[in-house]
């Protein structure tokens, strides 16, 4: 194998970290979420823990270890039984286990060695800092090897392919939310507020077996006859979106951002919002002005999924975005019409690329105008 122009040994380390607890104020954590590559690569959901991957000459040829929190009977009296090594490797099936505060001397092993190839560790983004200052920022330094890569465009690749199982997962997720948002739709009325939404919609996804919300809820009221054009501009933008990942190939979110600016100038010109002289390519760049963010992104175990790797690759069975083309004019767009003013409008699938088309994730979620007015008035 070689990397940076030179040829290097078929031995390499990955250091994955997991993520560590966060505090609000002493003793009391914030809500722990792992470490995305960490629960990828070993599954394992302890904080303060590190995966050790490596590759050798000798059988076998590939070994995996995990460094945990040792057993403490006086911290799981409080925070809850922890795994310990055997628990970890029952847990995960890894080779094997140890204490992290065996990890500095695990890899002392490697200081001094001249085979080894690549250590790969994302040495700028450590997320658990504890083990990165005691131990594995010193060995990244003094490695004979000198190549040291950061893993996660290696890791995303692999995420970004969503297996059979995680697509099954992923669909759950959908159906969990989308039948959330009906519910706090029909539960939405006069003197509830923001805060009583948001606690309806995180009360149904839980109950319903969500651990928690992806991301916080953004709560809108019932439509104006402006808003209702507006909303209808925008869904037959987003309908299109997804017939255009249906009828084209090679396509890439970059190219289905380009369509949809088309689209959105045409829909703009049609509400007399943009001036009907305009080109269709004028339109498409005018529509930059009403839509200041792109049409969609990758989705996995995060929400803005595997970011480093470009919009612009060819989408591939087994690949889930988003498609959320969105409509926002500020009071401050004095050239266009009033009644279209302070309006802020977003349509958004999750939607899941296969051999046979795409497929809508979320298509139980109400997004007509009429179905979204049933449930609010039910």
């Amino acid at each position: 194998m070689c990397a940076e122009g030179h040829c290097v040994s078929s031995r390499h380390i990955v250091i994955i970290p997991s993520a560590t607890k966060q505090y609000m104020t002493e003793d009391i954590p914030y809500p722990f979420r792992q470490n995305s590559n960490f629960v990828y690569l070993c599954g394992f959901q302890e904080p303060d823990s590190i995966l050790v991957m490596e590759s050798g000459d000798a059988w076998p040829k590939h070994t995996s270890t995990l460094f945990v929190p040792k057993k403490d009977p006086h911290k799981e009296l409080w925070e809850g039984a922890r795994s310990g090594t055997d628990g970890a490797i029952e847990l995960t099936g890894v080779d094997s286990a140890y204490n992290i505060e065996d990890l500095g001397k695990y890899l002392q092993m490697y200081e001094h060695t001249d085979k080894l190839g690549v250590v790969w560790y994302d040495s700028k983004n450590a997320s658990h800092h504890v083990p990165h200052m005691k131990c594995v920022k010193s060995f990244v330094k003094k490695c004979q090897s000198g190549a040291v890569q950061n893993p996660n465009l290696l890791i995303q690749l692999l995420r970004v392919l969503k297996s059979p199982a995680e697509a099954v997962l992923m669909q759950q997720s959908c159906d969990i939310s989308s039948e959330a948002f009906k519910k706090v739709m029909a539960y939405s009325r006069p003197g509830v507020n923001e805060a009583h939404l948001y606690a309806k919609m995180d009360f149904e996804c839980r109950v319903n077996g969500s651990e928690f919300l992806a991301y916080p809820p953004v709560v809108a009221g019932k439509f104006t006859p402006a808003q209702r054009l507006l909303y209808e501009a925008l869904l037959e933008v987003q309908l299109s979106c997804i017939e255009y990942l249906r009828n084209t190939r090679p396509v890439s979110v970059d190219t289905l951002y380009q369509h949809m600016l088309s689209e959105l100038g045409q829909q703009l010109r049609h509400l007399t919002i943009l001036p009907a002289h305009m080109s269709s390519g004028e339109l498409a760049q005018a529509a930059r002005r009403f839509c200041p963010h792109h049409v969609g992104h990758y989705l996995g175990m995060d929400v803005h999924d595997t970011d480093t790797l470009s919009r612009h690759v060819s989408l591939q069975d087994g690949m889930v975005i988003t498609v959320e083309p969105g409509i926002y004019i500020p009071d401050t767009m004095n050239d266009v019409p009033a009644e279209f003013h302070g309006n802020g409008l977003r349509i958004e699938d999750d939607v899941l690329m296969t051999d046979a088309g795409p497929v809508v994730l979320s298509d139980k979620c109400p997004k007509h105008p009429d179905d979204i007015e049933k449930c609010v008035s039910a």
